[in-house]
């Protein structure tokens, strides 16, 4: 039997018709829909044609990621998006999030993305109790694969062919074209903007915090402010963007995840219930009374710096070109996806194993899910330029997760 797409047409999404003021970016790099053969970075030794038209190149890419920026803020900050995140079980609207970064960057208009989001809801509420926590990472990338058939003119997704060019087309925007991610604290922005990513950006009395970590590990209990190493983090995949921005600084954000991610006391900007967290795990510990008036002290000026209010949840579009991201996984991705149909889906065991998949699964959409999961985590020891950075507007905790 013939396998029809059941994606509805593509149609103009009225969310995106107003985007919000003072949206600012870099050149963001790849992803911007231009041909394969365009670089950000012209090679030295070209010639002079070639580079001049590189350098309108540039500027072009520059004004559609800038609209990029616009259009995607706009998208995910809508009362209409929220909205509709509240449809979903609360453990994976931030997954959702993560879809809808991915959707635009591969539809930079944000053509049926209504209609995307809608697709997911049904998809994931088919069999919720068994299908989430086994196969949903494979068939929520169903949607994305009908709206690319949809948008290349493909009606029928049942070949090889057609599912082998759905992935191409993924993969050349989305993968080869796109963007890294990196979810941080909207207080940093302004020094992001000007100096870009660096891995010694410091905001905060670091004196003050080695004395506070060192009044911790005098009573063996984890530090007040974890400080990782003098790196910039980043992910393949925009699917954990929105835990990160929402937890930023991970370092003291964390730090009240005892409570849960969707309980946490930073997240919510709730600082009573953060302070009260704080000043009874310091009774608990045994602190001396000015151990623990500098304790709460700090607590306090780390508070006002990252929870005030201008440290909304941001997201960093980096061009890939200006991080090593390796792909070689992900550009083979389609002839891992094949099927075994031997493989039991319900034995645990197969969780994490790419052939574990249920029979009748789209082989577009497994491939796009390996490649999801083959690119999570980077580390870059060098600053990034402003120049490669588009900033993209996160919806709050408190609108996701009411």
């Amino acid at each position: 039997m013939t396998m029809k797409i059941g994606f509805r047409a593509v149609v103009p999404n009225p969310m995106l018709q107003h985007a919000p003021n003072g949206v600012r970016g870099g050149d963001g790099g790849a992803g911007d829909g231009s041909t394969p053969s365009e670089s950000l970075h012209q090679k030295s030794g070209a010639p002079t044609s070639i580079v001049a038209r590189g350098g309108k190149g540039r500027m072009a890419r520059r004004k559609r990621n800038r609209i990029l920026a616009r259009t995607m803020s706009a998208a995910l900050c809508s009362d209409t998006f929220i909205k509709k995140l509240h449809d979903f079980p609360q453990p994976i609207r931030e997954t959702i999030i993560g879809y809808a970064i991915e959707y635009h960057i591969i539809f930079r208009s944000g053509e049926g993305f209504d209609e995307y989001i809608d697709a997911h809801e049904n998809a994931v509420y088919a069999d919720w109790d068994r299908e989430y926590k086994t196969n949903s990472c494979y068939r929520n990338s169903q949607p994305l694969v009908e709206s690319i058939a949809v948008h290349l003119g493909i009606d029928d997704l049942e070949t090889m062919e057609a599912q082998r060019t759905v992935y191409e087309h993924y993969y050349e925007r989305f993968t080869k074209r796109g963007f890294a991610f990196h979810g941080f604290n909207g207080m940093t922005q302004r020094a992001i903007e000007e100096q870009g990513l660096s891995p010694d950006m410091r905001f905060w009395d670091e004196a003050k915090v080695k004395r506070a970590n060192a009044i911790f590990r005098k009573y063996d209990q984890p530090a007040l402010f974890h400080r990782w190493e003098n790196i910039v983090h980043y992910a393949g995949t925009p699917m954990l963007a929105y835990y990160y921005a929402t937890h930023a600084p991970a370092a003291f954000g964390e730090r009240f995840s005892e409570t849960g991610n969707y309980a946490n006391p930073f997240c919510m900007r709730n600082y009573m219930l953060a302070r009260n967290m704080m000043a009874g795990h310091c009774r608990s510990v045994g602190l001396s009374s000015g151990e623990n008036e500098f304790i709460m002290e700090s607590f306090d000026e780390l508070w006002e710096m990252f929870a005030g209010e201008d440290a909304q949840p941001k997201l960093a579009l980096i061009d890939r070109n200006a991080v090593d991201i390796k792909d070689s996984f992900a550009s083979h991705a389609f002839e891992k996806s094949d099927v075994d149909e031997d493989d039991d889906w319900d034995d645990e065991d197969s969780w994490n194993d790419f052939n574990a998949v249920p029979e009748k699964m789209n082989e577009a959409a497994i491939a796009i899910s390996i490649t999801n999961s083959g690119c999570v985590n980077g580390r870059y020891k060098k600053t990034i330029s402003p120049q490669n950075i588009l900033i993209v507007d996160l919806p709050s905790f408190n609108d996701v997760n009411p």
